[in-house]
C-alpha cells in the first residue's frame, strides 16, 4: 500500500451526460461493473505504477499540477481502488485464487454479455441477428447452396454486434450456405482473442456456453485430446478469463442462430494472448515455442478428426484514436491511410502468408492495434496452403468521432478437404 501498483485492467476515457470522466473496468471481474472517476485522476492512477510511494506520488502531483494534495487524500483513493481489488497486492491474489477455483467448478459458462451488447429476449436476439442479412449492405437471407465450397475457415469480427453485425452475417453467410447444403456434423474451432493479459499464450475450455438460445455444447473429447498434447505449458492455467470474453460468446451466438435444430454441431473455445512480447526482434517465427506446440497440435488434431473441421478466428483489426492512446485526430484522411495500411495486413492474410503478416506487424511495431494477429496466425498455420478471400472491410467510427475500430470478413478454402476435416 506504501508503493501502490495498479492490476492490469481496462482505462479508458468515457462521457456521461456532457462530462468527462476515466472509467476503469476488470476484464478478469475481481471488480464487477466499471468504476468512473473524475478525468483529472488520470495523473494519480498513472502514477500508481509499484515504484512511487505515497509521498512521491504526492511530489509528482504537486509538480504537475500545481496544487498540494494532502497524502490523506491520496491514501484514500489507494484504499478504494484496493476495496475494488483493484491493485497489485495479496489481497486481489487471494480473489484471483478464489475465482478460479469457482469457475473451475461451473459446468457451464453463463452469457456474459446477454442484456447489454445484445438483447437478452430470445426473439428479439433473433430479429436483430436476421436484420444483418437482409439490410441493403447485408449479404442476403441464406440459401443452401450444392454447389457452394465449404469454407475450411472464416474470419469474422468481434466487435459490438449494433457496431459490425453485417460484416458477420458476410462470413456466416458464405459457411452457412455451403453446410447447411449438406446438414453434416460438424465442429468449429473458435479462435478468440483475450482482451486481458494471460500467463499463457493460450487458454481452453470445455464448459458449454449458455445464451438466450439456450446452451451451446462444447466439444469436451477434443478439448481434452488438445489439452494433452500441449506439453510445453498448462491451457487451462487461464481458463478464468473465458469467463467474460465476447471474442468466443458472439461467435457462439451466430452459430445457434444459424444450425441449431438444422445441422448438428459442437464448439472449441480457444482463447489467444498477445504474441507482441515473442515477435518483437525474432527471426526466425515458426520455431516460436510454445506457439509453435500448440499449432502442431491443433493441426495433427484437426488432421484425424472423426467430424468436419472448420476454423472461426474472431478478429477485429485496427484500434486508433484518443480510447487506445493516441493522439492523431480521426479524419477522412486518416480513415483512407487506415483503410491502406489495413489493405495491406489483410494481403498477407489473403495470401494465407502467415509469417509474411507476423513480420508485418513486427516491422511497425503493431502501432495501429491491430488485434487479429494470435488468432488468424493459428488458423492460417494450421490450414496451411489455404486459398483467402475477403468479403468484406468495414470502419466503425465512436459516436464522439475521436476513435476507430476497423475489422473485416473472410472465407478460406483448403487445398484438401474432406468430410473428416481439413488436412494442412
Amino acid at each position: 500500500m506504501d508503493y501502490p501498483k495498479l492490476r492490469k485492467v481496462d482505462i479508458f476515457p468515457v462521457t456521461i451526460e456532457g462530462r468527462q470522466y476515466i472509467a476503469i473496468r476488470d476484464p478478469l471481474g475481481l471488480m464487477e461493473g466499471m468504476l468512473l472517476l473524475p478525468q483529472h485522476m488520470a495523473l494519480l492512477i498513472g502514477l500508481m505504477d509499484g515504484k512511487h510511494s505515497i509521498r512521491e506520488i504526492q511530489v509528482e502531483l504537486m509538480r504537475c499540477l500545481g496544487k498540494f494534495i494532502m497524502s490523506d487524500e491520496i491514501q484514500k483513493f489507494v484504499s478504494q481502488l484496493d476495496e475494488h481489488f483493484l491493485l497489485e497486492n495479496e489481497r486481489s491474489a487471494a480473489r484471483l485464487l478464489e475465482l478460479k477455483q469457482w469457475f473451475r467448478e461451473q459446468r457451464t459458462r453463463r452469457a456474459a454479455h446477454s442484456g447489454t451488447s445484445y438483447p437478452g429476449d430470445t426473439n428479439q436476439l433473433k430479429a436483430l441477428l436476421d436484420s444483418f442479412y437482409s439490410c441493403p449492405s447485408g449479404p442476403g437471407v441464406i440459401c443452401p447452396d450444392e454447389d457452394a465450397k465449404v469454407p475450411a475457415g472464416i474470419m469474422v469480427p468481434h466487435i459490438d454486434l449494433r457496431r459490425g453485425g453485417v460484416c458477420y452475417a458476410w462470413a456466416y453467410y458464405k459457411l452457412a450456405s455451403a453446410l447447411l447444403a449438406r446438414t453434416q456434423p460438424t465442429t468449429f474451432i473458435i479462435l478468440g482473442i483475450a482482451h486481458c493479459q494471460m500467463e499463457q499464450p493460450f487458454t481452453i475450455t470445455s464448459k458449454d456456453f449458455e445464451t438466450p438460445f439456450g446452451t451451446a455444447k462444447a466439444n469436451a473429447e477434443f478439448v481434452e485430446e488438445l489439452a494433452r498434447l500441449c506439453h510445453g505449458f498448462d491451457p487451462f492455467a487461464d481458463e478464468l478469463v473465458h469467463r467474460f470474453e465476447h471474442s468466443i460468446e458472439f461467435q457462439v451466438l451466430f452459430l445457434q442462430h444459424t444450425f441449431d435444430g438444422i445441422m448438428p454441431f459442437t464448439f472449441v473455445p480457444i482463447l489467444c494472448g498477445s504474441f507482441e512480447h515473442f515477435i518483437y526482434g525474432v527471426r526466425d517465427i515458426a520455431k516460436l515455442e510454445p506457439i509453435e506446440e500448440f499449432v502442431n497440435a491443433l493441426r495433427h488434431l484437426i488432421g484425424c478428426w472423426h467430424e468436419r473441421i472448420c476454423i472461426i478466428s474472431s478478429v477485429d483489426l485496427s484500434h486508433v484514436g484518443v480510447r487506445f492512446g493516441h493522439t492523431m485526430a480521426i479524419s477522412t484522411h486518416t480513415l483512407q491511410w487506415l483503410r491502406r495500411y489495413d489493405a495491406e495486413f489483410l494481403s498477407f492474410v489473403e495470401q494465407c502468408d502467415a509469417d509474411g503478416m507476423l513480420q508485418f506487424i513486427a516491422r511497425n511495431r503493431n502501432f495501429t492495434n491491430i488485434d487479429a494477429t494470435p488468432a488468424t496466425y493459428v488458423m492460417l498455420k494450421v490450414l496451411g496452403n489455404a486459398e483467402g478471400h475477403i468479403l468484406k472491410y468495414e470502419q466503425s467510427l465512436d459516436p464522439d468521432g475521436q476513435s476507430v475500430v476497423t475489422f473485416a470478413a473472410a472465407a478460406f478454402y483448403a487445398a484438401q478437404v474432406n468430410l473428416r476435416g481439413c488436412k494442412g
